[in-house]
């Protein structure tokens, strides 16, 4: 699987503040007739969502509101 999107989280998490080292995000992928729809990245204190349609990053707290940096593309 290419890590394009977890790098992208990555540096998006480093400009907020937080900074995980690569290779210690959880992560998590939904399927759809076996492709890949989105990945969840997980760290302390919330969560990324990767969503394959809109090819964005949206960014969550640990209660699931949407954090005010919002979403970047990947």
């Amino acid at each position: 699987m290419n890590d394009s999107v977890e790098n992208a989280v990555i540096v998006a998490l480093t400009q907020m503040g937080v900074c995980p080292a690569h290779g210690t995000l959880l992560r998590t992928f939904a399927l759809c007739e076996g492709h890949v729809v989105a990945q969840k990245f997980f760290y302390d204190g919330g969560y990324a969502a990767w969503a394959a349609d809109s090819g964005s990053i949206s960014f969550y707290d640990d209660g699931g509101r949407q954090l005010p940096e919002g979403r970047v593309a990947a």
